[in-house]
């Protein structure tokens, strides 16, 4: 009823929404302030990817076992350098990643959900949100990522994976361009956009999933618990469970993405994978399930 009916009509509370460009800002900001410390985790994880490519296991010498010899022999043989190879190109692949695909996040959430009339809550609603923030910024951040990856590997006493002895960021970019043309800053793309769509599904869903299951089960036992409500505890719990499941979902696509990456690419084409499946067909054909799972610990670290 209306005021006019003599009824009072209480109004709708005003929802704002923050600007898109402060919430890709605060996103760019908060990403990169961790990437100074998870930098050596990827370094390891990009070798050990790499580490006896397209050869069965036995028949290569293990210059990298696992995550902790792993960052000695780096720290040994490239000292501090080493253990942060790549970190300025981690910064602008963070800021253009992780900034667009948290910052723009919650804008695809509302515009989706106005355009299909679903909840904004609607966890198939998120999954596509994520997925296509998670791609439009593996596109952007590309040229970043396949020159971190190619710096990430070299070493000059333990290398593994194609080496290409970048003298740095800029150089690396350069090099690239010169000689596989722009078009070769975005080689990989098809790939690493397969590797965020499946990475944000999994992600959301089984957050979703561990904090649901979580709740309802301490709500049976114990209702006054601190896991039987949305709670710090809760999230941390979630968080952990959802990160396994996802490493263990995404890391075979990981590997691939390092790899695509890493490979030399000749007028275009890559001198050891033609495409996503070309990889995936040599990977299990010469590695074994094994082999898509390299790197698993720090991946998942």
């Amino acid at each position: 009823k209306s005021a006019a009916d003599g009824v009072r009509t209480e109004p709708k509370p005003l929802v704002v929404h923050r600007p898109l460009a402060l919430d890709l800002l605060v996103a760019s900001l908060a990403s990169s302030g961790a990437v100074t410390i998870s930098n050596p985790l990827e370094v390891i994880k990009t070798r050990l990817q790499l580490q006896g490519e397209l050869q069965q296991l036995g028949n290569y010498v293990k210059q990298y076992n696992g995550l902790f010899h792993g960052m000695y022999v780096i720290y040994k043989n490239e000292g501090i350098r080493g253990i942060q190879k790549g970190l300025t190109l981690a910064y602008p692949y963070t800021i253009c990643m992780n900034g667009i695909r948290l910052g723009s996040y919650e804008y695809f959430k509302r515009k989706f959900a106005a355009w299909t009339g679903l909840s904004v809550g609607n966890i198939g609603l998120g999954v596509v949100a994520a997925s296509t923030a998670g791609i439009i910024g593996s596109i952007v951040a590309n040229p970043f990522y396949i020159a971190k990856t190619r710096i990430q590997s070299q070493s000059p006493l333990a290398p593994v994976g194609r080496q290409y002895n970048y003298t740095g960021a800029f150089d690396a970019l350069r090099q690239i361009v010169k000689t596989e043309g722009i078009t070769g800053l975005y080689a990989g793309t098809t790939t690493a956009c397969a590797r965020i769509a499946v990475a944000s599904a999994a992600q959301l869903t089984s957050y979703d999933w561990s904090k649901r299951t979580i709740m309802e089960y301490y709500k049976s036992k114990n209702s006054q618990s601190i896991l039987a409500r949305e709670s710090l505890p809760l999230q941390v719990i979630s968080s952990i469970i959802s990160g396994a499941f996802l490493t263990l979902v995404n890391n075979p696509l990981d590997v691939m993405t390092t790899r695509m990456y890493n490979q030399e690419y000749v007028n275009g084409k890559g001198t050891l994978y033609t495409s996503l499946f070309d990889c995936f067909i040599k990977t299990a054909k010469s590695e074994g399930l094994y082999g898509f799972y390299k790197g698993t610990v720090p991946h998942y670290a």
